[in-house]
């Protein structure tokens, strides 16, 4: 029985607890139960009859009793042996009696409808059973479901598709049965034995459902007809073979040729030679001294392309040369790059690629450089210098050559190239003046224009916005 159910018959006819009968239109009945009970060791609870004082040391019940107006009374019952009487007899010796007001508290209780049969709805107190709000749930009505059926085969039979509630299981609508369609012959045709397989004869079987109807019978395997299959020996590089069996019906081996190993190379050295600037070279390789096969290729080695030192000497007519770094002996040459100044009304002329000056030769220093912070200049640093170049002229102390070369010339600086920094090793001691051989731009007469230095941990360092020839001149 249901919650709903439960309440409603208990509401309709009699407590279950204290017996009381009500009819269905009374909202309210008396003294329904007793609820629970209250400090089963005794609540302690004192009064006054008379000139006596009382306590109640007996467990109390507590109970509710509807009045009417959807309100309870919440009455709470003491005892006291002193009164002689206990909370179970019902005598007159009740104790003291606390009433106060409960109100009816309701909850909605269900039952749901089913497919055919409609539900019930109430909202009935927690307290006294009492309902109000009653509604009639209307049925929810089948809900269809196929039933599946399946196909007749050749020996069996089908069922069409059916119906059933989803809900309740009633059938709704029944499965018919399909009778079955019987086979479909076709024919599983033969095969002629071989040499090692067996043949089979002719057969039937259903196409549908693949029953056989007439089985196949095996006719057995014809044998193999052999012949021999000759071998031959191995050499350097390729392999032999054994003698050896084949069907000639077939084709199948019936007894396997074995690979006879190569016997290999017996090598021997084709040496090589280096490229040259001029010729090319090969490198080294191998052959078999038996059957004369080239075991390992020689392979041509491109003659080598000349490649300079970039350090120019003085050569002959004014020119200078650059030998291959590789030793050939080849060179090539380019006209010296002078830069002139007129020392005692003499002009002299120096060439900063290779260091010439008439008999002598301005020496490259290899501990100086050109500092370029922006590397706008493409091309090689050349420093030289040269000290006491004039003889007769002993306040000269030495020629300074710094450019930059490319390919044998002088490359001048770049249009947006920063200042440069020259450093090389300090020449002198002695005080002196650096001077620029220039040009003057609109009378294109020479000059020497002085260069600020400094000399420091054994260097002479100066800036310069232009390279060519610098003079040391003694003050």
């Amino acid at each position: 029985m249901n919650q709903f159910s439960s309440r409603l018959l208990r509401f309709i006819f009699f407590c279950i607890v204290c017996f009381a009968i009500f009819s269905l239109s009374e909202d309210v009945h008396a003294e329904v139960s007793r609820r629970y009970l209250r400090d089963p060791d005794g609540c302690g609870y004192t009064w006054t009859s008379g000139n006596d004082q009382y306590t109640c040391d007996l467990a109390c019940y507590d109970r509710y009793t509807n009045y009417g107006y959807q309100k309870h009374t919440y009455e709470i019952y003491h005892n006291s042996p002193a009164l002689g009487a206990d909370h179970e007899n019902g005598a007159t010796g009740w104790g003291q009696v606390i009433v106060m007001w409960q109100p009816c508290t309701y909850e909605t209780v269900v039952t749901q409808p089913s497919c055919t049969q409609a539900g019930k709805s109430a909202e009935i107190c927690i307290y006294c059973t009492a309902g109000r709000n009653f509604e009639t749930l209307p049925p929810t009505g089948h809900t269809e479901e196929i039933i599946p059926g399946k196909d007749a085969g050749c020996t069996q039979s089908g069922l069409t598709n059916g119906k059933k509630c989803s809900s309740c299981g009633i059938t709704l609508l029944s499965q018919s049965t399909i009778p079955a369609k019987g086979h479909t012959e076709e024919t599983m045709p033969g095969k002629a034995p071989t040499c090692t397989e067996t043949g089979l004869t002719e057969g039937t079987k259903c196409s549908v459902c693949g029953d056989v109807i007439v089985a196949q019978s095996t006719i057995p395997a014809k044998g193999h007809n052999e012949v021999a299959l000759s071998g031959y020996a191995a050499t350097c590089s390729e392999t032999g073979l054994t003698e050896g069996r084949q069907c000639t019906v077939c084709g199948a081996i019936t007894l396997a040729q074995t690979t006879l190993p190569a016997k290999g190379h017996k090598e021997e050295i084709l040496p090589g030679k280096e490229a040259t600037c001029s010729e090319t070279g090969l490198t080294e390789g191998k052959k078999c001294s038996v059957c004369n096969a080239v075991t390992a290729a020689q392979t041509v080695i491109a003659a080598r392309e000349h490649s300079f030192w970039g350090e120019w000497t003085i050569g002959s007519n004014d020119k200078h040369r650059d030998f291959c770094r590789h030793g050939c002996g080849f060179s090539v040459s380019m006209s010296c790059d002078f830069l002139s100044v007129i020392i005692d009304d003499a002009e002299l002329t120096i060439c900063p690629i290779c260091g010439r000056f008439g008999d002598q030769e301005l020496a490259q220093k290899k501990k100086a450089s050109i500092s370029d912070p922006a590397a706008k200049n493409p091309g090689t640093p050349v420093i030289r210098a040269l000290l006491n170049p004039v003889a007769d002229n002993p306040q000269c102390l030495a020629f300074i050559t710094a450019v930059y070369e490319r390919n044998g010339r002088i490359a001048p600086l770049a249009d947006d190239a920063p200042p440069v920094t020259v450093k090389l090793p300090q020449m002198t001691d002695a005080p002196c003046q650096l001077l620029f051989a220039s040009v003057d731009e609109q009378t294109q007469a020479p000059r020497l224009l002085p260069v600020e230095y400094t000399l420091e941990n054994g260097q002479l360092i100066f800036t310069v916005n232009q390279l060519g020839l610098f003079l040391l001149i003694a003050e």
